[in-house]
């Protein structure tokens, strides 16, 4: 101690001058994030690549709850009854020394810590109030330049020999361990342990998501029955976890910038979709039906966009929300042609009555909840009614678009199937955007859009 028996305390923070004051300003109570963030962003970038963040688990806590109080929005007058939609940041009031913190520090140390749920609860609070457009831009930054062995490959040896590597080393070595510990699980995974197994599974994701739910997507994109066990198990997997799910689906679709998204989705002939693209949708369709709270704007302006550049191959990715997600399966045009004349007679009726005839009477579990989310989100930003606009577009240009000097000529068949299913997806989605069973003002809500 001084001699005014005062305690000297180490400090992360900037050295006070002779006078009491910071040679670079004073940090109080007052101070705004971004004033914090900039003194702060230094040292923590330095203890996460020393990998020394790890023997401090009480520090990341209290940054993780410094920086919930401040990235919390202040509370709106805003009465709406939309479910699961909680107030968010402004992306552009967030300046770059906060996201500096938020990609150099709070989001990659998780992976240093060991596989807990309290640590990803607390980085949860923080990433919440952020939109999804940052938080999938903070999950590319803790991922990039790859994932376990892939960041080393990348390596050049004269980066290796100069100490250059733009992911630290014990995030890597902690990918690794947790890239075996995953592949150990799915190998002994089945129907009859899937309460066991995925617990195990999920606690290995608990601090390396983007590693444990790269490797089940690719085992999906492979092995279709593995879709419905693999939902079962995400019941026991954070809602960081669920987030980073939704993410990881967005990239192994192609809407992550990379490589994967120049993959063939259609088979040799032009008719068929590839068996990667086909596990993908159903797989899309009964993880956003179990779990409705997961971010579904991502998936749907990727495809809005796919859809705005005339491509057509992600139209069973949209039908399988809506009839899996949204619970229209029984809507759905694709097997009118082998329906009888009774049950074409039921299609006039009402929507009960469809659902009765549709599949001789067998009627799935529709989540009510799940379906009103994926409403909201298409009757929000008028989503909804851009994709039916841009699905009537690509209909007539399926039929009368003249092939260029660089493209092959598809065959009839090709044309009339992809005529066909825009055509489907486009009734399917118009009689879910305009059906007043679970929204009594869907048809005004439609027609505002409109």
């Amino acid at each position: 101690g001084n001699k005014n028996g005062n305690a000297h305390r180490s400090s992360i923070l900037l050295p006070s001058t002779s006078t009491g004051t910071m040679s670079f300003g004073v940090l109080t109570k007052e101070s705004s994030l971004s004033e914090i963030s900039s003194v702060l962003k230094d040292p923590l970038s330095s203890l996460v690549m020393s990998g020394m963040i790890c023997r401090s688990q009480s520090l990341y806590v209290k940054i993780c709850r410094l920086y919930k109080i401040r990235l919390t929005p202040p509370p709106s007058s805003n009465t709406s009854n939309d479910i699961e939609s909680p107030e968010e940041m402004d992306p552009s009031s967030i300046d770059d020394d906060t996201l500096a913190v938020l990609s150099t520090f709070l989001v990659p140390s998780l992976s240093l810590f060991p596989s807990d749920t309290t640590l990803p609860a607390e980085l949860w609070a923080v990433l919440q109030n952020l939109h999804y457009t940052i938080r999938y831009k903070l999950y590319s930054s803790w991922r990039h330049p790859g994932l376990e062995k892939a960041t080393l490959r990348a390596l050049s040896p004269a980066a290796v020999r100069s100490g250059a590597v733009h992911k630290p080393l014990g995030i890597i070595e902690s990918e690794i361990d947790t890239g075996i510990a995953a592949r150990y699980v799915l190998k002994r995974i089945s129907k009859e342990n899937i309460a066991d197994k995925g617990r195990q599974l999920a606690k290995t994701s608990h601090n390396n998501p983007l590693v444990v739910f790269t490797d089940i997507l690719g085992k999906i994109e492979s092995y279709d029955n593995l879709i419905l066990m693999m939902v079962d198990t995400f019941e026991f997997v954070t809602p960081l976890g669920l987030d980073v799910m939704g993410y990881c689906l967005l990239v192994s679709l192609g809407g992550g910038g990379e490589a994967v998204g120049q993959r063939s989705r259609t088979k040799m002939g032009g008719l068929d979709t590839e068996q990667w693209l086909a596990s993908l949708e159903t797989f899309t369709g009964a993880f956003y039906k179990k779990f409705p709270s997961v971010e579904l704007r991502g998936i749907l302006v990727y495809l809005t966009r796919r859809f705005a550049a005339g491509q057509v191959s992600e139209l069973g990715v949209l039908r399988s929300l809506i009839k899996t997600a949204g619970g229209y399966g029984f809507v759905d045009y694709d097997s009118t042609a082998s329906l009888s004349d009774l049950q074409l007679d039921g299609r006039c009726g009402s929507r009960l009555l469809k659902r009765e005839t549709s599949s001789f009477g067998v009627v799935d579990d529709i989540n009510r909840r799940a379906s009103q989310r994926l409403r909201s989100v298409l009757q929000g930003d008028d989503l909804g009614v851009i994709i039916l606009i841009l699905l009537s577009q690509l209909r007539s240009k399926a039929l009368y678009s003249k092939p260029s000097s660089n493209t092959v000529k598809e065959h009839v068949k090709v044309i009339g199937s992809t005529y066909d299913d825009c055509e489907a997806v486009l009734c399917l989605l118009l009689e879910y955007l305009s059906d007043t069973s679970m929204d009594s003002k869907a048809k005004e809500k439609f027609a505002n859009s409109l």
